[in-house]
């Protein structure tokens, strides 16, 4: 199975792919637990896209995705955290 590259899962040009994941991870950088609902909303992006990226930062150990009382709520890991620092 091939891993999905990036700039399938937000779509664009490399920087613009960048940014968003950028964002995403700045809004996670505090270590406390979001619903996906407000990530989405805070970087402006549909949910279909923002659960394709979760999925492929989960997959690689950047993220924790669990589902409480019908809500899908991520973290950001230690992992996550030192990927921030590069």
């Amino acid at each position: 199975m091939q891993t999905p590259n990036l700039l399938f899962l937000f779509g664009g040009e490399m920087s613009e792919v960048l940014e968003r994941l950028d964002e995403m991870l700045e809004i996670l950088r505090d270590g406390k637990e979001r619903n996906l609902t407000e990530v989405c909303e805070r970087i402006n992006l549909h949910r279909e896209t923002v659960e394709r990226v979760v999925d492929f930062l989960a997959k690689y150990g950047y993220l924790t995705k669990t589902l409480k009382e019908g809500e899908v709520y991520v973290q950001i890991t230690e992992e996550g955290k030192k990927f921030l620092k590069l």
